[in-house]
């Protein structure tokens, strides 16, 4: 006949071996899943990298942003009134941070700070 301890032991064995059988299970399902989403960013930068035909009269998107660079760099210091540094800018036109959501958020966002100043009456 086994006596308590016995139990408590086996018990004990059986609980940390299938504890541990699910975390490397766990780890595993997470390392598939950053491999997917490095194998899915690879991709899309190779979309995203191919290059596109310009005809020679056109100008490039790169171009009006170098020109507006320091456009905005001069409306920063004379906001600020001292020297600043700039570390990034964030066009609004940027293909690859606009979505349909960070539209409805702005617009959303701009609506809230909407202040009306005058007073509408329906009915009259």
């Amino acid at each position: 006949m086994e006596t308590n301890l016995e139990n408590a032991i086996t018990i004990a064995i059986v609980g940390f071996t299938v504890v541990f059988i699910a975390l490397i299970f766990f780890a595993a399902v997470i390392a598939g899943v950053n491999k997917l989403d490095i194998i899915v960013t690879e991709r899309k930068k190779q979309k995203q990298t191919k290059p596109v035909s310009q005809k020679s009269g056109t100008v490039s998107q790169i171009d009006d942003d170098d020109d507006v660079v320091p456009v905005i760099a001069a409306a920063v210091n004379a906001t600020v009134g001292e020297n600043v540094v700039i570390r990034k800018i964030i066009f609004a036109h940027d293909a690859t941070t606009n979505n349909s959501w960070s539209h409805i958020s702005r617009a959303k966002n701009i609506d809230s700070h909407n202040i009306q100043t005058s007073r509408r009456i329906y009915g009259k």
